[in-house]
């Protein structure tokens, strides 16, 4: 009897493991487009039943001149795109290509497309991508110019941002680094403690939150998340990780984890445009990621340019329904996952005290930890 139900739960876990896998690497692929962002250039709103990702355009005036800094996500709505590509004027755009590709003015000689990865995690959600999007606006006009570094150039900046990283690592050995240890060992450790104990994953989900409060409204994202579950639209799920993935990027700089290569590097590319921007004698729009935006804001004002109210442009959408309440839809499927836990626990225990605890323990480890890596894409803040 007892081997009768070792098998059974044997085969459920085999069937569940690929379909935790199977939505687990569309996530993925969403994540890594995800970029470090600003709260005054990115945000979420409701309107009506839907989550709104929006990015800012700010005008800025000096002496007659006027530039327009337009905050961009990399994969948004064909809506979103259509309205960038009738941008009139000269537009000074974020590309870092081959220095073969562009003349002495910035302009391009052939059309952009897309890397087929960004192809790829852009279809996953739904969305079209930037390059494919306005690659052929980007060669049409002359008026439309490269405004960034060369990827020779760019490899270059690289190598040095290294060394200010080292630099950087350095200085903080000196000053509460041993606190930081400290503190990043007990939270291994908690962790640790967690993957062996009855439904690590929701153990996992409690450390997350106490650590750090979720980055999107708790309320918002489980509406979204019990709708995209609802319809079994896994287009959905993937533009609710690109928005959390989005929103956790927008919060306070001295809080984010931007790496010293990563803010050199961007410090370097703003410091072309703004070149670029000087170079001009009339007015411009700055096209580039929001990223960019808030060291390009600090620059262009401490030049003595003055900044004017945003605009917000819509990039994509969640559908995110009040009713039903999402925890008609995700209350049953917490409970059952909860049952599952205990019951893969116990005959756990019981398959352990007839030998091969290590590698039971493993498996045990590692398939909650595939289960909490999908509920952390897909539902939980």
């Amino acid at each position: 009897m007892a081997t009768s139900w070792r098998r059974r739960r044997r085969a459920v876990l085999a069937a569940l493991l690929p379909a935790v896998a199977s939505v687990a690497v569309p996530t993925r692929r969403t994540a890594a487009l995800a970029v470090p962002t600003s709260p005054e250039w990115l945000r979420v709103r409701r309107d009506g039943d839907e989550a709104v990702v929006e990015t800012a355009a700010r005008t800025y005036g000096r002496g007659g001149r006027s530039v327009a800094l337009v905050g961009v996500v990399h994969v948004a709505e064909p809506a979103y795109w259509a309205a960038l590509a009738a941008t009139g004027g000269a537009v000074l755009f974020e590309s870092v290509v081959d220095e073969a590709l562009v003349d002495k003015e910035g302009r391009l000689s052939a059309p952009l497309a897309a890397t087929p990865a960004a192809r790829r995690a852009a279809a996953g959600c739904g969305l079209a991508a930037q390059s494919d999007a306005l690659g052929e606006a980007y060669a049409a006009s002359p008026a439309w110019r490269v405004a960034d570094l060369t990827a020779q150039a760019l490899a270059g900046r690289s190598a040095a941002a290294e060394v200010g990283a080292a630099a950087d690592v350095a200085a903080l050995a000196g000053g509460g680094g041993a606190a930081r240890v400290e503190e990043r060992v007990g939270a291994a450790l908690a962790r640790l403690l967690c993957a062996f104990a009855p439904a690590p994953e929701l153990a996992w989900a409690a450390l997350d939150y106490a650590g750090r409060p979720p980055a999107v409204d708790a309320g918002l994202a489980a509406a979204a998340a019990a709708a995209a579950a609802r319809a079994a639209d896994g287009g959905a799920l993937a533009r609710l990780s690109l928005l959390r993935s989005l929103v956790a990027g927008a919060g306070d700089p001295a809080t984010r984890r931007a790496g010293p290569r990563g803010a050199v590097v961007v410090g370097e590319r703003n410091d072309v445009v703004l070149a670029a921007v000087d170079a001009l004698e009339g007015d411009a729009t700055v096209l580039y990621g929001v990223a960019h935006m808030r060291d390009l804001d600090a620059k262009l004002r401490a030049a003595g340019w003055r900044r004017r109210e945003p605009s917000w442009r819509r990039c994509f959408a969640v559908a995110a329904p009040a009713e039903p309440p999402a925890a008609a839809v995700l209350g049953p499927l917490l409970l059952g996952l909860l049952a599952l836990d205990g019951a893969d626990y116990v005959a756990t225990l019981l398959d352990a005290s007839h030998g091969g605890a290590l590698p039971l323990a493993a498996l045990y480890a590692l398939r909650h930890g595939a289960l909490f890596y999908a509920a952390k894409k897909w539902v939980l803040p």
